[in-house]
């Protein structure tokens, strides 16, 4: 990675420059795991260059899950999460048990989400 990675210190065209983390958006949802791929190749639809998914379990207001769960996570520039958000509540939220958030991170590497 050459300098195009790192931001100038000023606007001095021989500042100093160095790398500065990117922000970008987390979106993490918790599903039945059998929708795990339907998440996955739908995110993928929308613009995500990946996912990472973990099984998980869990307890919310309606008791413990019944069926196995998973966790899905995508960090992604604001337009692609805002897109993902939206397949989830239209999609995949009315018929199925679905929870999601968005939050802002940063990542050295933006090129690679």
């Amino acid at each position: 990675v050459g300098l195009d990675a790192h931001r100038g210190m000023s606007a001095h065209p021989h500042a100093s420059r160095r790398r500065v983390p990117a922000r970008l958006r987390r979106v993490t949802v918790v599903a039945e795991e059998a929708l795990e791929e339907a998440l996955a190749r739908r995110f993928r639809d929308l613009g995500a260059s990946g996912h990472t998914a973990i099984s998980c379990r869990g307890v919310g207001r309606r008791g413990e899950a019944g069926a196995a769960l998973v966790r899905i996570e995508v960090i992604a520039p604001q337009d692609v999460a805002d897109r993902i958000l939206d397949a989830i509540f239209f999609e995949f939220a009315p018929s199925h048990r679905v929870t999601a958030c968005m939050e802002v991170v940063e990542v050295l590497r933006p090129e690679r989400f």
